[in-house]
């Protein structure tokens, strides 16, 4: 009696909620919330650059290119890195990099590390690659355990990557 009523109002509600999402997004309504929209991060120069994506299973580094804008200053620092909010041109969206449509290009923040005084140009790259590997070997691991173990909340971590803007100077 009751559980099928339940169930079939869970569903309903379910089913509801995934159209209104389908509707925000089919509009654009999903652009409109950008919360860097204001900072007109859009209207900043385009910087061609390559990204490097660590291939955790083949244990290879896979690089594209593709477009970027991103803040001249700093928002935020730490002891070792100071972070610039970009947008990055979607590889995957073709119809967005053709058309440059930069108001749909995800936000992201990008990092970079501050004392770089006495290091080779080798050593301060070959940071960054340690980094995100060793980043992505733990987002590789979370999903190994998670997925045997099963445990009340997944372990995950930050899909990372590393750009490179052959264009700027240092």
């Amino acid at each position: 009696g009751g559980s099928k009523k339940n169930d079939a109002s869970c569903r309903a509600e379910t089913r509801q909620k995934w159209l209104l999402g389908l509707e925000y997004v089919r509009t654009g309504a999903a652009l409109e919330a950008d919360p860097w929209a204001h900072l007109a991060i859009t209207d900043r120069p385009t910087e061609y650059c390559r990204r490097y994506d660590f291939d955790v299973e083949k244990q290879i580094w896979v690089k594209t290119e593709t477009l970027l804008k991103a803040e001249a200053t700093p928002f935020a620092e730490g002891a070792m890195r100071e972070c610039y909010r970009m947008k990055k041109m979607s590889q995957r969206v073709v119809s967005h990099f053709f058309r440059q449509d930069w108001e749909r290009a995800s936000n992201y923040v990008m990092k970079r590390y501050k004392n770089t005084e006495g290091l080779s140009r080798k050593k301060d790259r070959a940071r960054y690659f340690d980094d995100v590997q060793m980043q992505m070997e733990s987002k590789f691991l979370g999903q190994l355990f998670t997925n045997e173990r099963k445990p009340p909340k997944k372990v995950d971590f930050l899909h990372c990557f590393v750009i490179e803007l052959p264009h700027r100077p240092g």
